[in-house]
């Protein structure tokens, strides 16, 4: 910027005087008045533009400091805060962490002051040492959670003449281990954790005898260590044999896993020393797998005998050396270490690492809480360190580093929120934030008086901790995670953000300062030009008389738009501020609306889109929608054209509002063929989505040139809006268009030409009658890359319908191969109704890929349910049912029934799980093997090729509307979770089976009734035995593919036994042969079911063979229902299925296979039918109450197209018949031609 100021210092200037010179050259002579006030506003505008230039460059240098001035401000002020946040911080938690520490020590001296007043009083009545404590495990339980000790023990003191009753005393009290164990593992142990048996104790203090002999061998925890000297006879007190005897069966009597030994031990067995003992007669929690501990006499170990006489003499408690244990030293202190463990782990402190270091906290038990004269026994804490610095500080709090020292001693810890971690034996905090240290020394929590200046504001009242044992001393530091924490980049980027928000300013002020010279420069040279005109027009007092009462502003761009009235421009309806009587007399703001006297307007709508959706479920209905009208939307977006809204498959545009643009009817039609083009790939992109049918969907768009008001309609819900003749009449030339066509209006058509577009219009030959404007002219549009005819879904834009135009158009696609087959199959579309038009039958492996797709998710929902069942994939069925299978089921596609019919079942044995929840194996994310995916499209392919497509109905594309049926069935039982559905719900083979047999129902269809098959192939109507022969026919050839090898990994996914595969076989063959409508014995026999099942209820059967009896009804209803679908949806469905169903009945009687002409009875037998089976078969589904809304729907279509055939049945019969004599007329013809 400022390089193009220092150049362009007098660009303004210059460029005046130019543009003045222009107009002063042609004013001729002037006047000297004239001349000098020109230079005089030359050398004004030279001298205004340096200031202006210079005031600039100071502004910008001003900018620049003041950004880095405030940048480093910033990054300044954001250090200091975080410096003082992250010391205020530490200071806040570390004082915290003293005081937690005092408070913590002050609980535990406090427990054990507690629990020693409580033994002394325990037992002031009774003989020291020789004493128990009741109930141990209760007993200690508070003062262990007082204390936050891992355990507590009991050390009675022994003396030299005691120790032969001691040991007497221990036999004759060693129950309260078990009963302790029982304690302690009753709140929280489950039951498997628990002894199955324990063995009754004495409770007498007396030795008692017993007859038990001798065992021979000790469990590991009562003996000494192996290679130590073992308790025997010898070492056994004096005394008389009977009572060594007694003493060793009691001993052996209890249970080996808490036996405990009678005998004071030491390290290396029995102690045999002389003196003092301090056996560890008690204590919480109680390892039951170590027993090694109890009687062990603590005075062996160096540093209690140098405690031992502070606590008897001096009458002192003692806080002991801390104390770690580390593996596999040698066997004491491996000893050591795996009982810490387990006592910590007991205790709730998680698991201890080797090396941790451990404290114990000693405490005189007095014989009389009155004199405290004489100590008889020792209560010794074990305490976890870390326990003293767990739980106090919150878990934002991170990084923490505590240092605790004693004379000898230093171990650190990294506190973490309420969590602490032992870093190691050594000071190992940061010497970097040394300054930050908060320090504390344990004897200022023993010397605090509880006043407000003490370091602890709680006085100690128990007995003194000696002061030789108070060394402790605590340090606090931070640690540099912590200081990550707080000390982060944020100055730098506050720094950064800051700059770059000045340096922002001044690029805006610079583009500012770039677009106000530009407009400046455009103004001035207006002004100047204006001046000039003026100037010479005018004297310079009028001249100044006409600038000063001209106030009015110039008119905008906007506004000279409006006056033009050219195409694309606006005009205001501007409304003054009126009051209105529903709003009490207040002023109501004027209405948001323009008038555009030009634009282009589209209506598009979905042809077929009503039929296809009546056979398709909701959620794929708006697959569709989104699919299209999304790229409709991105469409419009790249040809500028404004998308209002749909309703329903209806899609509204316009283009030239609200952006002006003079192309608008150009634009729009191009978007108009655009959608068309795109709609075709989409429709076959969705095939395998959403069935074959969804290929044949094209749209029918209407395009309408004119004036349109627009606007903001207020209100709930305000929306952009187009109102006017214009859209009204779109509308109409949309509705009276064709499917696959764009036709427009002769306004839209003269804008294209005018544009140079005229070869992409056709007139129509026919004038539209339009509502309310009478008859109107309209034009096709050519579509992209179409000169005459449109592969896709209806009769081709430029082709005729008459019976020439279908002449020709047949002479191109190999009249001798087209007639009869495909012909008789698509002939006879009532060209009136669009809707009705339908393509050629896509590619077989489309509806192949279709079923495949099917398939698939049925048989994900088999293994997922599979993998998810606690049980064995399926069970034996132990009971023997009437008309059930019995046994193993065949394992191959040899061992089953000669006929089919020797295989129908009254009933099919359903899994006995009910309607469980499947939403979790429904849902469940389940891949299955390319292999079997790849064996299973195979299949569908190979079914589909053994379908006869010269068939118009028995094909494979109405296999896949049967599939699709099936499936659209299934899934409203699947969606139901609050009724009864006969376990169908919760079992996804049976479901699997029904669409499989969708599938292969009409496999080998000769297209003709079993009637005219029997007399066409005797030999397998007798196979068949005279029924339901092109059913059972299906059943075999489709089965014995399946049974081939190459499919063995997909017949091993849909059934993983013979049990799964017999049900399954029959699951396949009741509902092929329930597609058999017309054999009397079978449709008898499922009657008699349906009455028996629905309408006859027996307290003396079987609520699951009730069940299963629905439940097979349903299935065969399933398959019915689908079977006949297309009179149970759409007209334009059933008319579709019922022309073909026709055309194959005609062309077998052309054909010479039928002596009847299906055109005679044809009207009647369709109300027959609709009367005797269709509208029935829908009030059965309805009377299942197993398919929600499907059954209504059903009934309503029924009834409906009944009524619909009844009024026009007749006249669509002798079209039917006519325009296939037409076809069979013209193929005669070609036949002779071609002969």
């Amino acid at each position: 910027m400022s390089g193009r100021l220092l150049d362009g210092e007098d660009s303004t200037s210059e460029s005046v005087e130019e543009e003045s010179s222009k107009f002063d050259a042609s004013s001729g002579t002037e006047e000297a008045p004239q001349k000098v006030d020109r230079e005089y506003e030359k050398a004004l505008a030279r001298s205004e533009s340096r200031a202006i230039f210079r005031l600039k460059i100071v502004l910008l240098f001003v900018l620049i400091s003041v950004a880095v001035a405030v940048a480093v401000y910033a990054h300044k002020y954001a250090a200091d805060v975080q410096e003082e946040e992250f010391y205020n911080t530490f200071q806040s938690h570390g004082t915290k962490l003293v005081s937690g520490f005092y408070e913590d020590s002050f609980q535990k001296l406090q427990a054990m002051e507690s629990l020693s007043s409580s033994v002394t009083y325990l037992f002031r009545d009774e003989t020291w040492p020789f004493v128990t404590i009741p109930d141990s495990a209760n007993f200690f339980r508070p003062f262990l959670a007082l204390s936050s000790a891992a355990s507590i023990r009991f050390l009675p003191i022994v003396g030299d003449r005691q120790r032969l009753q001691w040991e007497e005393h221990v036999l004759n009290q060693q129950h309260w281990i078990q009963d302790a164990v029982v304690e302690d593992r009753s709140p929280t142990a489950t039951p498997t954790d628990a002894p199955s048996s324990l063995p009754s104790i004495a409770t007498s203090s007396q030795p008692t005898t017993s007859t038990s002999t001798e065992p021979t061998s000790m469990t590991n925890s009562s003996l000494p260590p192996s290679g130590e000297p073992k308790p025997t006879s010898d070492l056994l007190p004096t005394t008389d044999n009977n009572t060594n005897r007694r003493r060793r069966t009691q001993y052996f009597e209890l249970d080996e896993t808490i036996r405990i030994s009678p005998y004071i031990k030491s390290h290396v067995g029995v102690d045999t020393s002389p003196g003092v003992w301090t056996p560890v007669w008690q204590y919480s929690p109680v390892v039951v797998d170590n027993n090694y501990y109890i009687n062990f006499n603590q005075l062996v170990d160096e540093q209690f005998q140098l405690d031992f006489p502070i606590l008897t003499e001096k009458k002192n408690a003692v806080i002991a050396r801390a104390e770690s244990y580390q593996q596999g030293l040698d066997f004491q202190s491996t000893r050591d270490l795996e009982f810490t463990q387990e006592v910590l782990r007991i205790g709730g402190y998680g698991t201890y690492e080797a090396g941790e270091p451990i404290g114990f906290l000693h405490y005189p038990v007095f014989q009389s809480s009155s004199s405290r004269d004489k100590v008889v026994a020792i209560l010794t804490a074990t305490v976890y360190w870390k326990s003293y610095f767990q739980n106090i500080l919150p878990e934002t709090a991170q990084g923490i580093i505590c240092v605790v020292e004693n004379e000898d001693q230093q171990f650190t810890y990294k506190i973490d929120g309420n969590d602490a971690t032992f870093m190691g034996n050594a000071d190992l905090h940061d010497p970097r934030y040394d300054e930050f240290e908060i320090a504390a020394e344990y004897k200022a929590f023993q010397d605090s008086d509880g006043g407000e200046d003490s370091t602890f504001n709680r006085i100690y009242t128990g007995v003194p901790v000696d002061e030789s044992r108070l060394n402790y001393r605590i340090r606090v530091y931070p640690s540099q995670e912590m200081a990550d924490l707080f000390l982060t980049d944020e100055p730098v980027v506050y720094a950064i953000v800051v700059a770059g928000v000045m340096l922002v300013a001044v690029l805006v002020f610079g583009v500012y300062d770039w677009y106000v010279e530009m407009r400046q420069r455009k103004v001035r040279t207006v002004a100047l030009q204006s001046n000039a005109i003026v100037s010479s027009l005018f004297p310079k007092q009028v001249k100044d008389k006409l600038y000063g009462d001209n106030d009015t502003p110039t008119n905008s761009k906007k506004d000279a738009f409006r006056r033009t009235g050219k195409p694309g421009s606006a005009r205001s309806l501007e409304f003054p501020e009126q009051s209105s009587p529903g709003n009490n007399g207040e002023r109501k703001a004027a209405p948001i609306a323009d008038f555009f006297p030009s634009a282009t307007v589209l209506f598009m709508d979905i042809a077929g889109f009503t039929a296809w959706s009546s056979s398709r479920e909701p959620s794929q209905v708006f697959i569709l929608l989104e699919t299209m009208f999304s790229t409709f939307d991105k469409l419009a977006l790249r040809r500028r054209v404004f998308k209002v809204e749909t309703i329903g498959d209806c899609y509204l545009a316009v283009c030239g509002l609200p952006e002006p643009c003079e192309k608008h009817a150009l634009n729009m039609v191009a978007f108009a063929r655009d959608c068309l083009e795109k709609t075709s790939v989409l429709a076959h992109q969705l095939i395998p989505t959403l069935g074959p049918e969804t290929g044949e969907l094209t749209v029918r768009i209407g395009i309408h040139s004119g004036p349109i008001t627009a606007g903001v309609l207020r209100g709930d819900r305000a929306r952009f809006q187009l109102f006017g003749d214009t859209v009204n009449t779109c509308s109409r030339i949309e509705s009276t268009g064709k499917a696959g066509c764009i036709q427009c209006s002769e306004e839209c058509s003269e804008q294209l030409r005018a544009w140079g577009k005229g070869s992409w219009l056709r007139k129509r030959e026919d004038k539209i009658q339009a509502k309310g404007k009478g008859e109107m002219q309209t034009y096709w549009i050519m579509p992209k890359g179409a000169a005459t005819v449109r592969s896709g879904s209806a009769s081709t834009v430029w082709m005729d319908t008459s019976l020439d135009g279908m002449e020709e158009g047949m002479k191109e696609m190999n009249a001798a191969k087209y007639m009869l087959d495909s012909s008789l199959r698509e002939s006879g579309r009532d060209e009136e109704d669009e809707e009705a038009e339908t393509p050629a039958t896509p590619h077989i492996d489309l509806y192949a890929d279709f079923n495949y797709d099917i398939l698939l998710k049925s048989l994900k929902a088999i293994v997922a349910k599979r993998n998810m069942s606690k049980k064995s994939a399926s069970k034996r069925l132990t009971r023997t049912l009437s008309g059930i299978w019995q046994g193993d089921a065949p394992t191959s596609g040899n061992a089953i029934a000669a006929s089919c019919l020797d295989e129908v079942v009254e009933f099919i044995e359903l899994p006995g799980d009910g309607d469980q929840p499947i939403e979790e194996w429904e849902n469940a994310a389940v891949e299955i093997p390319n292999k079997v995916k790849d064996q299973l499209q195979e299949y569908c392919r190979k079914i589909a090729s053994m379908y006869k497509e010269d068939n118009p109905f028995h094909n494979f594309e109405h296999a896949s509307h049967v599939t699709q049926s099936s499936a659209k069935l299934l899934s409203r039982i699947v969606s139901i979770r609050d009724s009864e559905t006969f376990g169908l719900a919760a079992d996804p083979l049976t479901q699997f089976a029904v669409i499989f047999s969708s599938m292969i129902h009409d496999v080998d269809h000769r297209g003709v009734p079993n009637f005219i098959l029997a007399k066409e192939d005797p030999s397998m109507a007798v196979h068949f035995q005279h029924q339901a022969i092109a059913e059972q026919n299906s059943v075999e050839l489709a089965w014995e593919l399946l049974m081939e090898p190459r499919f063995a990994a997909l017949r091993h996914t849909i059934y993983m036994d013979g049990i799964e595969q017999q049900r399954f076989r029959n699951l396949v063959v009741n509902c092929l042969l329930a597609t058999d409508i017309f054999d009397k014995d079978l449709k008898a026999m499922r009657e008699n079911r349906w009455h028996k099942a629905f309408h006859l209820t027996s307290d003396e059967e079987d609520l699951r063979v009730q069940s299963n009896r629905k439940a097979t009804i349903v299935i065969e209803h399933i398959i019915q229902a689908s079977d006949v679908s297309h009179t149970m949806q759409h007209w334009h469905v059933y008319q579709k299925w019922n022309q073909r169903l026709f055309n194959e009945m005609y062309k077998a009687f052309v054909e010479g296979r039928s002596e009847t002409d299906p055109t005679g009875g044809w009207y009647k037998g369709e109300l027959w039918f609709f009367d005797n089976y269709v509208i029935p078969l829908a009030k059965k589904l309805e009377e299942c109450q197993v398919f929600g809304v499907s059954s209504d729907e059903y009934l309503l279509y029924a009834k409906a197209n009944r009524a619909e055939w009844k009024n026009k049945g007749e006249e669509i019969v002798q079209g039917y018949a006519d325009r296939l004599k037409q076809l069979l007329k013209y193929q005669h013809q070609e036949e002779e031609k071609s002969g």
